[in-house]
């Protein structure tokens, strides 16, 4: 059984025209599995918010595919997609602590052997 539950295949996107062009995305190949917890990093500019949003289905391809379900995404209608798809934006109050946080191979959060910030302790 295929458990890829969303998959890329050499996606690519641009934004501007000729001299003033850039290619943001550049035959990105990514796959996530059902079940799976993954968190897209990396330094601000570098295509994050663009991927994101061609997994969601808000922004077209240049080049190359978005398979939700072995189903080509531009096939599928958006409403159904957000059933699948989640996404949890950049927000410096959701992963202010993801530094003390181990994040396990299940995507399962440890927090047992850090010592929580007074603002998060459960009583």
């Amino acid at each position: 059984m295929n458990n890829i539950a969303l998959k890329t295949n050499t996606v690519c996107k641009g934004f501007g025209e000729g001299e003033t062009r850039t290619e943001v995305l550049k035959e990105v190949n990514f796959e996530a599995r059902m079940g799976e917890l993954l968190m897209l990093v990396g330094p601000s500019g570098c295509g994050k918010t663009t991927l994101l949003s061609v997994i969601a289905g808000t922004l077209g391809v240049d080049r190359g595919e978005v398979e939700v379900f072995d189903s080509p995404l531009h096939s599928l209608d958006k409403r159904a997609v957000t059933q699948f798809v989640i996404i949890v934006t950049h927000d410096n109050r959701v992963f202010k602590y993801a530094d003390r946080m181990t994040f396990m191979e299940d995507g399962r959060i440890d927090r047992t052997e850090t010592k929580q910030p007074s603002a998060i302790q459960r009583n």
